[in-house]
């Protein structure tokens, strides 16, 4: 492949993939399934976009794609057990036997039904056990049931199943060996002190002393690939590396918005649709076999695991119990880490990737059916300029003593430039290390961040953009000159979502 054939390919399956996911997300399918459809269609068995002998230079950003997406699981949804300190003992045993019923099903199946090899069982058993805690978070929240008791404890008995699936993976793909194991445990406490003593560490030495706001992003990047190089050097899993790492800096993100805001858009943007398009480009065919062998192994993994949550768990309620089956996270990564290291025939993998998509839409529905029930129409139709506020603006040459008591009340203040046009924001965070002797003749251009959260007055209020408000101190909304006609902030979602009624 030639690299003028690589940038064509990687421009249209990307383009392909996120047009794809919007129209998806639009219907309430999962957007996930929109890039493997891309895969299939673009790979060696559909039009030939990508060819067999092509694979090698794409399995380069699936697997980076891995590796980032499990930081970001890391950073977002793993670490959230921590916050869980009632009935943990019983949310992980009731993790564990949800884990270990769903895996000795499928492994059941397979193995003595279907005569399908015992180790390849095993990782498929694994693979389909766990249920993937990105997908039921964002289905939670959707459909308003994130703050409910059954949501709080369905997401930490998720949690805990998930980590102990890739835990089990890990384990179960590397292979008996008393050598290997002492490797491994002395290999897993070097990566749990780099990670937990050293990793942010190193990067609040990288805030102190360079200047270049780029810095703390790139480190975390160039710390995440090499630690993730040394493990596969050691014998160990970059992704599970990664994991921990997002585990071990989740308190230092998610206290610094804008950076974890420029990890997310790297990982979402990019490397997301290309991994998922990865799973699809090495499908052969999905044939007729292929399809019922994917039917019969999502169904024996979904009714283990809603019997299991039926019995482990106060929740009754089938629609609630069915989001147990979601998938298209941790699960599909393990799965092509499964795949690119031989341990599974490409028969098995396609079938599993069948079920993968099967249980995800099955997932689905009700969320779909929930969200589509409780919003109402005339909520839909509402635009940014329905909530926009006021104009809280400051040119780049203000002094920051002028703009204080802007930032005690509001906590943001965007600035813009002589035609109005947003170039940077200040937030009452920024003002943490300045001088108080010198904030007189400090100017907003010194400490001003760059990159500002950005909408356009007639869009609709859309989960995109109750997210982007709801995660930043201030938004700027401009019209398609670009030019400042209002400021959003989190009150002002607050405030709308109270008034529609979407939050009692």
């Amino acid at each position: 492949m030639q690299l003028h054939h690589v940038a064509l390919a990687l421009g249209v399956m990307l383009l392909l993939a996120k047009i794809g996911e919007e129209s998806f997300r639009r219907v309430g399918i999962p957007s996930f399934i929109a890039p493997i459809i891309v895969g299939l269609l673009v790979g060696p068995f559909g039009i030939g976009l990508i060819e067999v002998g092509d694979l090698p230079f794409i399995a380069l950003f699936t697997i980076l794609g891995i590796d980032f997406l499990l930081f970001i699981a890391g950073v977002e949804e793993l670490a959230k057990i921590t916050l869980m300190e009632k009935n943990i003992k019983r949310m992980l045993f009731s993790s564990l036997i949800l884990l270990l019923s769903s895996t000795t099903m499928v492994f059941a199946v397979m193995h003595l039904l279907l005569s399908i090899g015992f180790f390849e069982s095993i990782i498929v058993g694994v693979v389909m056990g766990i249920v993937s805690l990105g997908p039921l978070v964002r289905a939670l929240t959707e459909a308003g049931l994130l703050s409910t008791d059954e949501g709080r404890c369905l997401i930490v008995i998720t949690a805990f199943s998930e980590a102990e699936g890739i835990i089990f993976f890990n384990l179960v793909t590397r292979g008996p060996s008393l050598m290997l194991f002492v490797y491994t445990i002395l290999a897993v406490i070097g990566f749990y002190f780099f990670g937990k003593y050293l990793f942010v560490h190193i990067i609040r030495i990288v805030e102190r002393y360079i200047s270049a706001r780029e810095a703390p992003f790139a480190i975390i990047i160039a710390l995440i690939l090499l630690t993730g190089r040394l493990a596969e050097i050691l014998g160990f899993n970059a992704a599970i590396v990664a994991l921990g790492l997002g585990i071990f800096s989740s308190t230092y993100l998610l206290n610094r918005p804008d950076i974890l805001d420029r990890l997310r858009a790297f990982t979402f943007g990019f490397f997301e649709p290309l991994f998922f398009i990865g799973l699809g480009l090495y499908v052969s065919y999905i044939g007729v076999m292929d399809f019922i062998l994917g039917v019969i192994i999502a169904a024996v993994a979904s009714i283990a695991k809603i019997v299991s949550l039926r019995y482990l768990t106060h929740i009754k309620s089938l629609n609630i119990l069915s989001l147990s089956l979601a998938k298209g996270g941790v699960d599909a990564a393990l799965l092509l880490i499964a795949y690119n290291a031989g341990l599974l025939s490409q028969s098995t993998y396609t079938f599993v990737l069948v079920s993968i998509i099967l249980m995800a839409l099955v997932f689905s529905l009700p969320v779909r059916r929930h969200i589509l029930a409780s919003a109402p129409i005339e909520a839909r139709k509402l635009t940014v300029a329905d909530i926009v506020g006021e104009k809280i603006y400051a040119s780049p040459n203000t002094s920051l003593d002028e703009i204080i008591s802007v930032l005690e009340k509001m906590n943001g203040v965007v600035i813009v430039d002589e035609n109005m046009r947003p170039i940077g924001i200040v937030t009452s965070a920024d003002l943490i290390y300045v001088d108080p002797a010198k904030i007189r003749s400090i100017k907003v251009s010194e400490v001003m961040r760059t990159n500002v959260p950005i909408v356009y007055e007639g869009e609709h209020l859309d989960e995109n953009v109750i997210e982007l408000v709801s995660s930043n101190q201030v938004v700027a909304v401009i019209d398609r000159e670009g030019r400042l006609k209002g400021t959003l902030y989190p009150r002002h979602i607050i405030e709308w979502l109270i008034t529609s009624g979407r939050l009692r």
